[in-house]
């Protein structure tokens, strides 16, 4: 399959930063939730915007989620059994540029946003949840000066969680994306940032998901998501990064992928001082990508439409 660009539109620029997004549809609306602030990091604590279209193609605002004190980023959604919309959160306190606490914590959208509720343990980043039949996954991480581990968490509630295991992935393994196979394999695209070899690695597993396989692939990739299409094709999509003899290059990328690689297969307009952290949905029988990129100066939510050719 090719993909070919169909649209690029840029569908919110509220704040000085606006960044860190996810893309779903819910009850046939397409939510978009990105992060506010004035800096990545290290800047005004951020809050959690979250915008709504009907269509993709017009946006407003829908709500807000702010903690005085607090500084909330990489927020991510996913739909519950059931039929909730969840969000994801993680809530830093800073001194200077040091963390004193860190947790993930959720939020359930009913009338209004739920107080956000801590899960998982303090400092073990959840960087994403996917849900499959009735199950929560996900898998944290948690830095450390001299080893970075990731651990597969578990959930029947979305509320209550258990670790299931730790992965032993070497490079400072982090920002992880978890889908599911019409066989059931779980499938595991997972960052790394070791400095000397930071490719990403890929693992699958079947159930009850205690044995993994690993590949090492080619390519950096930064806040990494991918989709299994119904015909079990895969897209993924982040921040890569290349070093070239003018310099580093970084764009948002789509690449096709399997089982043990991922290729580039096309680059979205973006760039500038940073870019990257896409959700990615399948509607209409395009691909729908939402990305932040300072390429155009401010750094902005941006929306492409990707057509798959034959």
């Amino acid at each position: 399959m090719k993909p070919i660009i169909r649209s690029v539109n840029k569908i919110w620029e509220n704040a000085e930063h606006n960044a860190l997004t996810d893309l779903i549809i819910f009850q046939k609306k397409f939510y978009c939730v990105c992060r506010e602030s004035d800096e990545h990091v290290f800047g005004r604590n951020g809050i959690i915007r979250i915008i709504q279209s009907i269509d993709g193609k017009e946006w407003r605002a829908h709500s807000v989620i702010r903690k005085e004190g607090v500084d909330l980023r990489d927020p991510k959604l996913s739909i519950t059994p059931g039929h909730q919309l969840m969000l994801l959160v993680e809530e830093v306190v800073y001194e200077g540029e040091k963390a004193l606490s860190r947790f993930s914590s959720i939020s359930f959208l009913k009338k209004d946003w739920t107080p956000l509720q801590k899960i998982c343990r303090p400092f073990d980043w959840l960087w994403r949840i996917t849900w499959h039949k009735g199950t929560a996954w996900g898998v944290s991480y948690k830095p450390d000066k001299d080893k970075w581990r990731v651990w597969l968490w578990r959930s029947e509630t979305g509320t209550e969680w258990r670790q299931a295991l730790e992965w032993k992935i070497p490079g400072n393994p982090n920002e992880t994306t978890l889908r599911f196979m019409d066989d059931e394999t779980m499938v595991a695209l997972v960052r790394r940032n070791f400095k000397t070899n930071g490719y990403a690695w890929i693992g699958t597993s079947k159930p009850p998901y205690t044995e993994w396989r690993w590949n090492e692939t080619q390519h950096h990739l930064g806040g990494p998501d991918f989709i299994i299409l119904p015909d079990q094709q895969m897209w993924a999509a982040g921040r890569i990064v290349e070093r070239t003899p003018y310099g580093m290059f970084q764009k948002t990328a789509l690449f096709t992928m399997s089982l043990d690689k991922i290729q580039p297969a096309l680059l979205l307009p973006s760039g500038g001082i940073d870019c990257s952290y896409p959700g990615i949905v399948f509607h209409d029988q395009l691909l729908w990508i939402s990305y932040y990129s300072s390429h155009e100066e401010k750094t902005a939510i941006y929306l492409a439409q990707i057509e798959l050719f034959e």
